[in-house]
């Protein structure tokens, strides 16, 4: 039913258009007339040549295929065995799931395929490792991480502890200047890559492309509610999956509701049939059963600190503060607890609040080192200020260097964190710390998880102290109710929720 079709310049244009489509490879649908199902599904385009020939055109890539016929991507009939010597480190010290994946990559390199796979492994499962394990098939100018800027730190640290070479380290935005000698990439928390038009994926999709080896890590699952997050194996595995969220409404039913919201092409819907999606791409991704370190995990104590409704917290809430809308008052109802509003010129109007008070009471009769936690870069400033005296590190604001400032909690120059919500991944804080205070957290609900994955993983030896900080009477608590009870749904969703409560 579909046939290989070769389009040259100025050759086919669209149906009753004289816009011509871009040459190339093109899937050319025969047979019957589709039915609307199936040119929905497979992004099919009514075209017509230069002789007038109409055509139904398809993009000319797997999922395409795989979606009309069920065709599998080609993969070795056998595992082979690692050679061992090749890693520098014993086997016995290498998880399960992480054997898996280097025996995988090893089969395929022998069998002069590429490998492209997307793992989705929970936090404290060793990702950082599984990457420099791989890495250990390359030279060390041919292997390649993207990840966020204060992430490098971790990489560095990671591969000096194991003894490997640390690979050529990048960010999203700068990858442009890696080598074309990269043959290996490694993308840390893919999740950053969902947007398949955004310049970061096509930069990191150009990379990709050209590599033997393409391997994404994410601790976030994929075919959870909210967002659809599969995208980024557009990045890994080009051509895995559609770049358009619709041919997927159709692959898996036309009742299936899908609503844009925000800019950043985030969709919400709970009606999606996860199994199908899951199977659909298990050839490109792996999840790694949580239980596969649930041993390690330490104990976790969850304890709450209540503090005073804020004196002008219900003039905000009644839209005293703005004048710009319910979703402006929503904002200004969340940060006024902690301790200011931004005005409707954006600039933070700081407020007295009870809960700088008892955080800073908290921290003083303590004796270890503790990491707080606020969604507003105003809130950060505020604590930095009134905790100056403990010179403590700082992520977010006008923290120049992420990374020097982790390193300077790492080595005990400071025992306190103070961290924006959205630095929430990569740092490996397990052996330098076990407490977490919340002032606020982010309406996302991952980065509430991951947050605490800094401290909740393996290697943990004393048990995990959780503090949140709300203040009575407020939206405090409801947010981290509807935060934590919404797992894998978009930030959009959880102030939706938060939104309709507002307005009741």
């Amino acid at each position: 039913m579909l046939s290989l079709i070769e389009v040259g310049e100025n050759e086919v244009s669209r149906y009753k258009q004289e816009t011509f489509i871009a040459p190339g490879k093109y899937y050319m649908f025969q047979g019957f007339k589709p039915s609307d199902v199936q040119k929905k599904r497979l992004q099919l385009m009514a075209c017509s040549s230069k002789t007038g020939r109409f055509l139904w055109l398809a993009p000319y890539e797997p999922w395409v295929k795989r979606m009309l016929d069920g065709s599998l991507i080609q993969v070795p009939a056998k595992l082979e065995a690692v050679d061992w010597s090749l890693i520098g480190i014993r086997q016995e010290l290498v998880r399960r799931w992480q054997q898996w994946l280097l025996s995988e990559c090893y089969t395929y390199l022998r069998a002069g395929l590429e490998y492209r796979k997307g793992w989705v492994a929970p936090l404290g499962a060793g990702k950082t490792l599984a990457g420099l394990l791989i890495g250990q098939f390359f030279e060390p100018g041919e292997v390649a991480v993207l990840a966020s800027r204060y992430l490098h730190e971790t990489w560095r640290s990671q591969a000096q502890e194991w003894g490997f070479p640390i690979p050529l380290l990048s960010t999203y935005e700068s990858s442009h200047k890696l080598p074309d000698s990269v043959k290996c990439l490694i993308v840390d928390e893919s999740l950053g890559l969902k947007n398949p038009d955004a310049q970061r994926s096509l930069k990191a999709l150009e990379i990709s492309k050209r590599c033997e080896v393409a391997v994404g890590f994410t601790g976030i699952p994929t075919s959870g509610g909210g967002p659809l997050d599969w995208r980024w194996l557009r990045v890994i595995a080009p051509g895995s999956v559609p770049d358009d969220p619709k041919a997927f409404q159709f692959a898996w039913g036309l009742d299936t509701e899908l609503k844009e919201v925000g800019p950043n092409k985030a969709y919400v819907t709970t009606q999606w049939d996860h199994q199908k999606l899951a199977k659909f791409i298990a050839p490109y991704v792996h999840t790694i059963d949580l239980s596969e370190i649930s041993q390690e995990l330490p104990e976790v104590t969850v304890t709450y600190i209540s503090c005073l409704q804020p004196k002008q917290y219900e003039q905000i809430k009644a839209g005293a503060g703005t004048t710009k809308g319910t979703h402006k008052r929503l904002a200004q109802v969340l940060q006024c607890t902690d301790g200011f509003i931004y005005n409707d010129a954006d600039q933070p109007v700081r407020l007295p609040s009870e809960k700088l008070i008892a955080v800073v009471e908290w921290v003083e009769g303590l004796n270890e080192s503790v990491i707080l936690v606020a969604a507003w870069t105003d809130t950060i400033n505020q604590l930095a200020d009134l905790l100056m005296e403990y010179r403590p590190a700082v992520l977010g604001g006008g923290a120049k260097d992420p990374g020097a400032e982790i390193e300077r909690f790492k080595t005990g120059q400071t025992r306190l964190l103070i961290a924006n919500a959205g630095y929430s991944k990569g740092m490996n804080l397990q052996k330098i710390c076990r407490i977490i205070g919340f002032l606020s957290v982010s309406s996302k609900p991952d980065d509430l998880e991951q947050m605490i994955g800094r401290v909740v993983r393996p290697g943990q030896r004393d048990g995990v102290q959780i503090t949140y900080f709300v203040c009575e009477d407020t939206m405090d608590r409801r947010r981290i109710e509807l935060v934590q009870a919404h797992r894998g749904c978009s930030e959009q969703f959880i102030e939706k929720l938060l939104l309709e409560e507002l307005t009741k």
